[in-house]
């Protein structure tokens, strides 16, 4: 585990056996929320960690790619899917390290049915009321890679907070979480965040698109506090998870769903060789 911090009381702990995963925000107070209180790599809800090559899931952990099929380890046996990558199984090595900040490199040999190479570097870095993220993917292979990236926070909120996203589409998926390529949009939804409203009981495991001509950053608010988040770079979708059980709202910023491995038009980032992409996170925090 590392530790950045700065003078004002900020800080945040970065576990680099589990890719990079990050476990604590403190703005000053504690941001963050783990479900499961689980200190081990393998969990069921992922919390704080990085998703790649992929984010979210792949229907039966199987896709096609430029006229090859590919199968994939199913990690989530109740769904019977690929989810989120393998990058949280992975010990990243540090570059740089300041009382502050914090960067950190992993190489991504061929996996079963990814046989990408990629090198990820993930940077962190802390300031008076916020932190900030940003994580770059390069392709070492020599031929296009299919790349989804995302970040996998909980926030410690209650349901009683208010949301707000600018967002004005979502992507439909079905009950089985299975996507169906639609993306209608919010307007008469359950998933109309866009004036503010709080999450109350509401059962939320969906993908908004960003209105990325406008401020991308998403709100939270209770009564003490207000968070924002701002994605850039790739990260032009939030995806909103209410965990079954205790507190907490997951604000994923993810390039892309997994499934867009089988439907491009989803917003799969083609990644030639040799080429990087990037997305970086903004979070700021202050009192009400």
């Amino acid at each position: 585990m590392i530790w950045i911090r700065d003078p004002s009381g900020s800080s945040a702990q970065v576990d680099l056996a589990c890719g990079g995963t990050v476990r604590r925000i403190r703005l000053p107070g504690d941001l963050l929320h783990d479900p499961e209180t689980s200190g081990g790599c393998d969990t069921e809800l992922f919390a704080g960690r990085l998703l790649l090559p992929f984010a979210d899931r792949i229907s039966g952990g199987r896709y096609r790619w430029r006229g090859t099929e590919y199968a994939l380890p199913v990690n989530d046996v109740q769904m019977g899917d690929a989810i989120h990558g393998f990058l949280y199984r992975q010990s990243l090595s540090v570059v740089d390290h300041a009382p502050d900040c914090v960067t950190l490199r992993g190489e991504l040999e061929g996996h079963p049915g990814y046989p990408w190479p990629l090198t990820v570097t993930v940077s962190y870095r802390v300031a008076p009321g916020a932190f900030f993220m940003r994580v770059e993917t390069l392709n070492r292979g020599d031929s296009i890679a299919p790349l989804t990236v995302g970040w996998h926070p909980y926030f410690d909120f209650g349901r009683a907070a208010v949301l707000q996203i600018p967002a004005s589409r979502y992507i439909e998926a079905d009950d089985q979480l299975r996507l169906t390529g639609r993306r209608p949009p919010v307007r008469g939804s359950s998933f109309d965040f866009r004036r503010g409203r709080a999450i109350g009981e509401d059962v939320l495991d969906v993908a908004l698109e960003l209105d990325i001509a406008g401020t991308r950053s998403v709100a939270l608010a209770d009564s003490t506090r207000l968070m924002t988040m701002t994605p850039s770079g790739m990260f032009v979708r939030v995806q909103v998870f209410t965990p079954p059980r205790g507190r907490g709202i997951a604000l994923e910023p993810v390039s892309a769903p997994g499934e867009a491995f089988n439907d491009p038009a989803l917003g799969v980032t083609e990644l030639e060789p040799g080429a990087s992409v990037a997305g970086s996170v903004v979070i700021q925090s202050e009192p009400r």
